[in-house]
């Protein structure tokens, strides 16, 4: 492989703009992933979900993870035993593969680490409630970043193969969420008028009425 050849590992959106933009400096490009060939999944798969268009094609979302970061009390409602996952095995209802003792120090710190914050958001410490919210702000203002930038690569896609157009799915009607947590739904409302991204508010009749399938 030359000097000007450059293999990506990964073909996720961080993967296929440095793709795209070494490429477009002239770089040779390879991209592997383990993913599976999108002819495949388009011949198995017929669906769609709150960030997948049932193709090739994931949508973008703001506040992807927003109940876990600016919601404090959440995790402590819904998952009272949270901090225990992380030093808990999955046989025993954890998420360690293996027994934390097993894991090289440096992991077993982190571990810790990781269960002693959410100790300390279950006493609702200062600190530890600060850190979690300064976490969603920065969350937030990378991601209205990326898509921005995402925004512009497609324009310059489609300006350089107008063809593109009719192959993504371009459109601004939003994603439908669905809680069935009152605290949660409650937090995400005020959250998204925040930062003005709320469309619309639909009761459980409304959203069945518009789209039936949701009916049952």
């Amino acid at each position: 492989m030359s000097s000007d050849s450059v293999i990506i590992v990964g073909n996720g959106i961080s993967g296929l703009i440095t793709a795209y933009h070494l490429n477009q400096a002239g770089f040779d490009v390879k991209v592997v992933t383990q993913s599976p060939q999108i002819e495949d999944l388009l011949s198995e798969l017929d669906c769609q979900s709150s960030t997948w268009d049932g193709q090739d094609q994931r949508y973008i979302t703001l506040f992807e993870g927003h109940p876990y970061l600016d919601l404090i009390n959440y995790v402590c409602s819904v998952y009272p035993d949270i901090g225990n996952d992380f030093l808990t095995e999955v046989i025993k209802g954890g998420w360690l593969a293996s027994p934390c003792e097993e894991f090289d120090e440096r992991s077993q710190q982190w571990l810790r680490a990781r269960a002693a914050l959410n100790s300390s958001l279950h006493l609702r410490e200062k600190e530890a409630v600060e850190k979690v919210q300064l976490s969603f702000s920065n969350y937030t203002a990378e991601n209205r970043f990326a898509m921005r930038r995402w925004c512009e690569m497609l324009c310059e896609l489609i300006q350089s193969d107008s063809g593109l157009v009719e192959k993504i799915s371009l459109h601004a009607d939003g994603i439908i969420r669905l809680y069935d947590v009152d605290q949660v739904y409650r937090q995400a409302i005020k959250t998204h008028k925040e930062e003005g991204v709320l469309r619309r508010i639909l009761s459980p009749k409304m959203l069945a009425e518009e789209m039936p399938s949701y009916a049952a």
